[in-house]
C-alpha cells in the first residue's frame, strides 16, 4: 500500500512498509522499487511531478522490532535504493551538489516509510519539519 501527493509544494510519498533489510538486489529490493514507483504514479495522477535542481529529502521509516537488531541496522538498509529510484524523477543526481538528506528511523509494530522531497533552498525547513512531525505521529498541512 502506498500514496503520493503534494502538500505546500512538498512531495510526500507514503509507503506502508519499512525500508528493505539490505541494499543488495533481491526480491525484497524489487518489491521496494515497485512500491516507490507506485507512490510516484499516484502522485503523477494527481498533479505535475515537481523537479528540483537541488533537492532536500526527509526520510522517515518505522521498522518492526526484532530480537536480531543487526538485521535491522539502519546503515545497512536500502536508503540508497530509495534515493536511486527518486533520482532523475525529482532531482538530477544524488551527489552533494544536487541532494541533501535527513533520515529518521524507529522501531514500531506498524512499519511504514514516509519520504518528503522539496527544494533545498526554499523548502529545507518545511521538509525537515514535515518528516520530524510525522516521526512523532502527527499529520500536518504544509503551507
Amino acid at each position: 500500500m502506498y500514496s503520493g501527493y503534494l502538500e505546500g509544494g512538498i512531495v510526500i510519498l507514503e509507503i506502508f512498509e519499512g525500508l528493505p533489510h539490505m541494499k543488495t538486489k533481491s526480491a525484497e529490493f524489487d518489491h521496494w522499487q515497485t512500491l516507490i514507483h507506485g507512490a510516484i504514479d499516484v502522485l503523477a495522477g494527481k498533479s505535475t511531478i515537481p523537479y528540483f535542481k537541488r533537492a532536500h529529502i526527509g526520510l522517515y521509516t518505522q521498522l518492526p522490532t526484532s530480537s536480531n537488531h543487526k538485521v535491522w541496522d539502519i546503515s545497512n538498509r536500502a536508503v540508497n535504493v530509495t534515493i536511486n529510484n527518486l533520482k532523475g524523477i525529482f532531482f538530477p543526481d544524488d551527489d552533494a551538489e544536487h541532494l541533501s538528506i535527513t533520515a529518521i528511523g524507529k522501531f514500531s509494530e506498524n512499519p511504514k516509510t514516509i519520504i518528503c522531497i522539496g527544494d533545498f533552498y526554499s523548502d529545507y525547513e518545511k521538509v525537515n519539519f514535515a518528516v520530524r512531525y510525522r516521526a512523532l505521529g502527527g499529520q500536518i498541512k504544509i503551507s
